[in-house]
């Protein structure tokens, strides 16, 4: 990937970041290296993937339905 003029690709976008579950660390790390980085729409889902499951929302799996 190459990187213009110091700004990283797609800087001002939303990206969203979560884990397992609150207790889990992993996502804030990453927020915080993206903000590093110079991401500006970084967006932390604190409850994490098994709460968004346990609520019912729509996930993606990456594997075809």
């Amino acid at each position: 990937m190459q990187i213009l003029d110091g700004a990283p690709p797609y800087s001002h976008g939303a990206i969203a970041v979560y884990c397992s579950n609150p207790s889990c660390g992993n996502s804030q790390a990453v927020a915080t290296r993206l903000e590093k980085l110079g991401y500006t729409g970084v967006r932390k889902y604190r409850e994490g993937i098994q709460d968004w499951v346990e609520a019912g929302l729509p996930i993606e799996t990456g594997v075809p339905a």
